[in-house]
């Protein structure tokens, strides 16, 4: 055999075709072995977990006592916020619901107007109670927590007011017990305004117009 150069078609043809097969089906079984891998991991991979309580109207009201709307309304926006702020510590709140809203006597009404205070109480439930940390003054019942925090109870203060058959409200702030015992049950307050409450209901809407 000679030893000149080789051409296409020419010389030992079954040489050169023996390496051919062998790299293309190769070249295939990866990318099969690759297509399984992506689908098999697509089909393991978890969901993104979904928040259970994605609004406040998720929040249900066990409130057996008649409560204006706006009061309702804004009870459950508090205690909406107050869900998304466990959920940012990893608690992930799967229940929450408003148990009680006491109305307290400020003794702010007249025939157009009343400054309404309510004690909100309510209960969220953790996704697993043994992960909470209760920080200050925090409270679990029954692996639900409670509406207290180191600042105390939370309140909201409403104006409503009356003109004719139509009633508004507005919304003035959400305080707490700390506030409310040591901010306006100091003696001057009290002197002032007769008791603690009467005093915040007063003061913290004097606070309200000034900053309308």
């Amino acid at each position: 055999m000679s030893g000149g150069p080789l051409d296409f078609g020419e010389g030992n043809v079954r040489g050169l075709n023996v390496k051919r097969p062998g790299f293309w089906v190769l070249c295939l079984s990866i990318v099969a072995i690759a297509a399984v891998g992506i689908a098999l991991a697509a089909c393991h991979k978890s969901p993104a977990p979904q928040a259970a309580i994605k609004s406040a109207a998720d929040i249900r009201w066990d409130v057996t006592d008649d409560v204006p709307q706006a009061v309702r309304d804004y009870a459950l926006e508090r205690v909406y916020n107050d869900v998304e702020y466990y959920n940012s510590l990893g608690y992930n709140i799967s229940d929450a619901k408003v148990t009680a809203m006491t109305r307290i006597e400020t003794g702010t009404a007249s025939l157009e107007k009343s400054i309404e205070l309510w004690l909100l109480e309510y209960r969220l439930l953790p996704e697993d109670a043994n992960r909470v940390t209760l920080a200050g003054g925090m409270q679990m019942e029954d692996g639900w927590l409670t509406e207290w925090s180191s600042a105390g109870q939370p309140y909201l203060l409403l104006l409503r007011e009356l003109s004719g058959m139509e009633e508004t409200w507005h919304r003035i702030c959400v305080t707490n017990t700390d506030v409310i015992t040591q901010d306006y049950g100091t003696p001057e307050m009290l002197e002032l305004y007769g008791n603690e409450f009467t005093a915040a209901a007063m003061e913290l809407y004097k606070n309200y117009l000034e900053t309308r």
